[in-house]
């Protein structure tokens, strides 16, 4: 009976060779999309054996928003600011910093033809032209009297949640508050849109783990969403349902029109801290490291990514195919996604990996498989 180390050396060659057995197919290669269509991809995006460095390393703080705009990623860091990269070439190095230690939440948008950076910086409401100089990201402010927690962007109005549990609603053609309405009793984590017929809908998570669904027009809560036992840091909507991640480690996938909870996933170990909807497929990611990708049709689990640098997950952002993570440290990855691929874990786990090298390291690290006899 062979002993434990050899045992151990058998299964990092495994892995290795699970990969090496690929990689001859990879560079110039298909791969398929989201709508299960072969395509061409120009270059290999999985990551070498050797490489543990994320496509944007960084000890920035934690990764708050992640946004595309033509070309360029956006990411915001709460104690560090913004900094654009490009996504069309190979530069590790960002195009612009902007910098900031009181950043709260981040949007991008094209106002009046510019591109601009919106941000809530403590109390204050901030605008800035990328275009302009200074390079600081409160070129106009405004005071909004209390902490801004989180931004939504419908078209030139942009709904602001506050501390207090108030809604501002600041009218970017006339650069002024337009409406501000109390929303409920407890901070305000996040906003996303919705629809019900004509009517344009808010989602809004509250700090005591509801989400209120509000009325856009006459700003009056239409129904409340239970579920969850804490703070959802996340939401995402897809017709008539409502996905959300919470401080509870729970994603629950809510009826918009009901109330009613439609399903629960428990998979996640630890804190969701965030979660992502793209073309039929929810992620979803947070403590425990991993990217989960489930069919929202089958509501299963199809496969599983690390984040960047495998480390603490804060948050999801699919752009053309990619998969794009950033940490609690700062760094930020892009990987491409693959929903074909199931690279199997033959330790047990029964995950199914969608990048042949997070596979790997998954053997090395989780399954504390070593080359050393």
């Amino acid at each position: 009976m062979p002993d434990s180390g050899s045992v151990r050396t058998e299964d990092a060659l495994i892995a290795s060779r699970s990969y090496e057995s690929g990689k001859h197919k990879e560079g110039k290669s298909s791969s398929y999309n989201f709508d299960g269509k072969a395509q061409e991809t120009l270059a290999d995006t999985h990551l070498d054996l050797d490489r543990k460095m994320s496509r944007f390393p960084g000890n920035y703080g934690p990764v708050i928003e992640l946004q595309v705009l033509e070309g360029s990623l956006y990411v915001a860091y709460s104690s560090f600011g913004v900094q654009i990269f490009s996504l069309l070439d190979t530069s590790s190095e960002a195009m612009a910093r902007y910098s900031s230690s009181c950043l709260h939440c981040m949007t991008v948008a094209k106002l009046k033809g510019c591109t601009t950076l919106v941000t809530g910086l403590g109390g204050k409401l901030s605008f800035c032209d990328t275009q302009k100089q200074p390079r600081e990201l409160d070129q106009v402010s405004f005071d909004m009297g209390t902490p801004v927690k989180c931004l939504l962007m419908l078209e030139h109005i942009i709904y602001v949640g506050l501390a207090t549990g108030e809604i501002s609603v600041f009218d970017t053609k006339k650069m002024t508050e337009t409406d501000r309405f109390i929303c409920c009793d407890h901070p305000i984590h996040c906003l996303a849109p919705a629809q019900e017929g004509s009517s344009k809908l808010l989602c809004v998570s509250s700090q005591d783990g509801t989400i209120l669904i509000v009325n856009a027009h006459t700003s009056l809560p239409l129904r409340i969403l239970t579920g969850h036992t804490k703070t959802s840091f996340s939401l995402q909507v897809d017709g008539p349902f409502v996905y959300s991640g919470s401080g509870d480690s729970c994603v629950i996938i809510h009826n918009l029109h009901t109330g009613v909870v439609e399903h629960s996933i428990h998979d996640n170990q630890g804190l969701v801290k965030t979660v992502c909807y793209n073309n039929g497929f929810l992620f979803t990611g947070g403590m425990d490291r991993l990217v989960r990708c489930y069919d929202t049709k089958t509501r299963k689990l199809v496969q599983v990514y690390y984040g960047a640098e495998r480390g603490v997950i804060t948050k999801i952002f699919v752009y053309n195919n990619m998969l794009i993570t950033g940490n609690i440290t700062g760094a930020v990855d892009c990987v491409e996604l693959d929903v074909k691929a199931k690279h199997r874990c033959h330790k047990g786990c029964k995950l199914k990996f969608g990048n042949r090298s997070h596979l790997f390291w998954h053997l090395l690290e989780d399954h504390n498989i070593t080359t050393m006899t």
